[in-house]
Order: structure tokens, then sequence, then C-alpha cells
């Protein structure tokens, strides 16, 4: 599940980069990561794993046939919130701030994550990918990633 919401935001931030730009990577951003960037870079990290309690549902539901008949019950879904720190990595700040900027743009002009952006599906859990996002400040106190931050949940 977590590798099909990656590889949905891996396009979505892809289309947005002007053509031969840059890259899109899932890294830890740290020291020796960024001692090996040498192209543009947007990293998106997930750094949180959370259960959305709120949208937790009891009881088993009833999955029927055409006919109306029970063929089984099942568990409701479970929702998780995945929490990336969005970054861009380049030589100068002002290429950065235009990496960060198109990725900006690509995630707020979709409330929802675009289903042509999502082509992946689970056969084992029969899951598919849906995700909604919300951009918001990163929690106050020293960055981990040179003072570059942004935070995309």
């Amino acid at each position: 599940m977590i590798h099909e919401v990656d590889e949905a935001l891996r396009r979505l931030l892809r289309a947005a980069l002007p053509e031969g730009s840059g890259e899109v990577v899932f890294e830890a951003p740290n020291r020796d990561w960024a001692a090996r960037r040498n192209a543009p870079t947007l990293n998106s990290y997930l750094y949180d794993i959370r259960e959305d309690v709120a949208r937790r549902e009891r009881g088993a539901y009833a999955e029927r046939g055409p006919d109306g008949v029970v063929l089984r019950r099942r568990q409701p879904p479970r929702w998780f919130r995945l929490s990336y720190l969005l970054t861009a990595w380049t030589n100068r700040p002002e290429d950065e701030h235009r990496l960060l900027s198109a990725a900006l743009g690509a995630l707020l002009a979709h409330e929802l994550l675009p289903p042509d952006r999502c082509r992946t599906r689970s056969p084992r859990s029969g899951c598919r990918c849906r995700s909604a996002w919300r951009c918001r400040r990163p929690s106050p106190g020293p960055s981990r990633t040179s003072g570059r931050r942004s935070a995309v949940s």
C-alpha cells in the first residue's frame, strides 16, 4: 500500500518538473545522501505513519452478490496518514525554490490523488490507492536538513 502511494506521488511530482530538470526520490535526507546529489532532486521522505482513528469504523459489513445473498463478511478498511517531508536539492537556493514551487503547485492543484497517477493495485489486499493531502507547516525546531523544510501530509 505505501509503495503504491510512493509511486503515485512520484508520477505526480515528476510530471510537475520541467523536462529533464531533475529526479524524484524517497530517501532519508542525511549528510551522506546530500553529498551524493549531483542533479536537481526533489526528495519526498516518509517520516511518519499513523492510523487515522477518527475514520475507523466498527463492525463487519456484508459483501453481497448480484442476487443479494451475503457472500462474506469483511472488516471495514483502516485508514492511515502518511507524512512526507518534501525537500529540494540543487546548487542554488533559487533553483530549490523553483522545484518546491512546481511540486507544491502540482500537489495543491489536486485535493485527491488523480486516478491517472495511481495505476497500481495490490492484488493481495484488494486496496486501491486513494489519497488526499494537505500542506502544512513543519513543527517548530531546528531542521535536520540544512534549513530546507516543507511538509506534505
